[in-house]
């Protein structure tokens, strides 16, 4: 996460070109773009889980 944001501030405020970038870090090009134009790294959105209870599977529905 750090060098994420690390690159992405030399890309976006220093505005060094990504041919640079590229020679310096060895990241390819495709990738320091996706790192422009993306705010966090990639990965599964955090989404909560919902709690289910096997035991209810059993139960008789108590609708209201």
């Amino acid at each position: 996460m750090d060098e994420w944001i690390e690159l992405r501030r030399k890309i976006r405020n220093e505005q060094i070109p990504l041919r640079q970038l590229e020679r310096e870090t060895g990241i390819h090009r495709q990738t320091l773009r996706k790192i422009r134009d993306n705010s966090q790294p990639p990965g599964y959105p955090c989404r909560p889980q919902l709690f289910f209870d096997k035991i209810q599977l059993f139960l008789p529905f108590n609708g209201i």
